[in-house]
């Protein structure tokens, strides 16, 4: 499991000990019982059908069994592409059209994000009922089609554009060509229920997001600077969508000035009004072109969506609509369904050679290194993997390269701190977590790495006092829930004599009730 996924799944007690009440109840509400979490932004975005839908898997399918995971998300996204296809014949495509959309749809390159990771179960599960409401809505089946509205909510909230597809989509079916004012009103008159659940699931979406982890970062991209990138993440996702190439599971920031944005912004503007003036004679190209900005909004960076610049599951729904119009458009072609096969062919083929990334952490991390080499996330992921393995010269060598570009990324100083330790260099190590810790006073992690540098049996510069004060601080920033933490914090005590606040801390530590032996011997030791 890559990236993410042992950290949310394998590394998540709500989701790796399956289907329970629990469970489901945090699922729903992210109410904190207790269970450890591997990484706290698991709870930042709220999806609650999707970790549903992981813990569910891991009653059926165990944590050891991973084809299972994965054989799930291919069901899932085969099943999109089948009530795509549905839906395309419904809204007037001759069946070997549908195919053809259907198929790209299917076997896109930017498709192998959605579907090979664990992690983006959420955007296969929520096309499934995207794809499954618009249906329903436009063959008369309202309520189900409501119904299967909120599910797909639950799964992504960014599919609350969805009613506006919806409008999109009944003007299609009617042959609309005026597009203008009174269209859209009447549509969201007509649509209310359904733009109503749009704004509560959009609502609650954002109500969970503050909540979290990537709460102080909503802001760390000054909204100005937010929207002067978008046109350009625009136009990069669209170039990719094209011409899959040079794909990574996450893109840095362009090295550009203000110049470059603003000729983005030009050029999306004057197409944009270009499109706008002559929308009544390109009525099918101003629909897809409608359909994939509508789909794109929600993640375009207006509101933070995370640390990369776009990303390749980003296109998921919104290249429906331009996919439609393209096979469309080259159906009337003399040799356009062998033109199509090609695009299916060779899209199919690259769409391997991905997927194939995903096979490992190594392997994704080391492609995105080569297609992205100014991208951090890429470089100090690949160090972790190498020092995992042990390699941690060449681990070093990737976060050195990180700090030369960026001396205060708090990850890459923890790592390279871990790296230093292992080799027995505890005066770098100590320094490196100390650089952490003063980017990011609340690092948890790094207070309780620092603390153990310090009282490392091995190491001649050992400072129990300092680490005792590591180790609380350790303790403090983990919301009190690290009973790691807590455990090196009374060791030290004791080492330090301090008997009376040591044993004051164990009955903490007990109704923690942790799981290390280690831990659980010491409390047998110590009386508890």
């Amino acid at each position: 499991m890559p990236y993410d996924d042992p950290a949310y799944i394998t590394g998540n007690e709500y989701i790796n000990q399956g289907l329970s009440a629990d469970g489901l109840l945090w699922a729903l509400t992210y109410r904190d019982s207790g269970r450890a979490l591997a990484h706290e932004g698991a709870m930042n975005l709220w999806h609650p059908l999707t970790w549903i839908s992981h813990q569910a898997d891991v009653s059926v399918f165990g944590l050891r069994h991973v084809w299972g995971h994965h054989l799930h998300s291919v069901l899932l996204h085969a099943v999109a592409g089948c009530l795509l296809f549905s839906l395309c014949c419904y809204l007037g495509f001759s069946g070997r059209v549908a195919f053809f959309i259907a198929a790209l749809f299917l076997v896109h390159p930017l498709r192998a994000e959605s579907v090979a990771w664990l992690s983006a179960r959420k955007d296969v599960l929520s096309g499934v009922f995207f794809f499954g409401a618009l249906w329903a809505a436009l063959g008369g089946w309202r309520r189900m089609g409501l119904v299967l509205f909120a599910a797909a909510i639950a799964a992504k909230p960014s599919v609350v554009i969805l009613p506006v597809l919806l409008v999109l989509a009944q003007g299609w079916r009617a042959n609309e060509r005026d597009w203008g004012p009174r269209f859209w009103w009447d549509g969201l008159r007509r649509e209310w229920a359904w733009f109503g659940l749009a704004g509560a699931g959009a609502l609650v979406a954002i109500w969970f997001q503050s909540q979290g982890t990537h709460a102080p970062d909503m802001d760390a991209l000054p909204l100005p600077e937010r929207l002067l990138t978008m046109a350009t993440a625009f136009l990069f996702l669209l170039f990719r969508s094209v011409f899959p190439v040079h794909l990574s599971f996450h893109y840095p920031y362009p090295e550009a000035g203000a110049v470059f944005h603003l000729l983005s912004w030009a050029f999306v503007g004057t197409v944009g009004s270009l499109l706008l003036t002559f929308r009544k004679h390109l009525h099918g190209f101003w629909v897809a072109v409608l359909w994939y900005v509508v789909c794109w909004l929600p993640m375009s960076g207006l509101v933070y969506v995370g640390t990369s610049f776009t990303h390749d599951r980003y296109a998921y729904l919104a290249l429906v609509g331009p996919t439609a119009w393209a096979v469309a458009a080259l159906s009337k072609l003399r040799f356009g369904w062998i033109v199509c096969a090609g695009l299916v062919l060779a899209y199919g083929t690259l769409a391997t050679l991905q997927t194939s990334a995903w096979r490992s952490g190594e392997s994704l991390f080391a492609r995105a290194h080569a297609n992205q080499p100014r991208d951090i996330v890429a470089t100090v992921n690949l160090g972790s993997v190498y020092q995992v393995e042990g390699r941690h010269e060449e681990a070093l060598a990737l976060f050195e390269k990180t700090l030369a570009r960026h001396p205060h990324h708090r990850i890459a100083l923890f790592n390279q701190g871990n790296s230093l330790h292992a080799l027995g260099r505890w005066p770098e190590a100590a320094k490196a977590f100390r650089g952490a810790v003063a980017v990011d006073p609340s690092f948890a992690g790094a207070w309780r790495n620092l603390g153990l540098v310090l009282t490392d049996p091995q190491n001649p510069h050992t400072d129990p006092a300092a680490a005792r004060d590591a180790f609380l601080a350790a303790w403090e920033h983990s919301g009190e829930r690290d009973a790691v933490a807590l455990f090196l914090l009374i060791r030290t005590e004791f080492q330090l004599g301090h008997f009376t606040s040591g044993r004051a801390r164990l009955p903490t530590l007990r109704a923690l009730d942790p799981r290390d032996p280690t831990i659980r011997r010491h409390l047998e030791q110590w009386g508890e």
